[in-house]
């Protein structure tokens, strides 16, 4: 979603936006983030991860331009997601954690 918004006012393909290129120019239009599952908290990041249905490469995209200017986050969105979903959102946010507390760099 992030980077449909970037795509919408700017144009070109996804890759356009692959890093290292950044793109800092901020949206004219307001993005709300609504995510649907919880954990990482990648929804307010100035990062999007995209996979190019070309190459099937999964490429990372940056900038302040995907930044949202606000968040809804509601725990309801995820009631009655299958629990392989929910369980592998769980281990993905626990993982972080992990990486934070014993990274050096972090």
């Amino acid at each position: 979603a992030k980077l449909a918004v970037v795509l919408s006012e700017n144009g070109g393909k996804c890759r356009d936006y692959k890093a290292p290129v950044l793109t800092d120019t901020p949206p004219t239009l307001p993005m709300v983030a609504v995510p649907t599952t919880a954990g990482t908290g990648a929804e307010v990041t100035r990062y999007a991860v995209v996979t190019d249905s070309e190459s099937g490469e999964k490429m990372l995209c940056a900038g302040a331009a995907f930044v949202p200017a606000a968040c809804i986050v509601d725990g309801a969105l995820a009631d009655g997601s299958p629990k392989a979903l929910t369980a592998d959102v769980g281990v993905d946010a626990l993982c972080h954690a992990m990486e934070a507390f014993v990274s050096k760099k972090s």
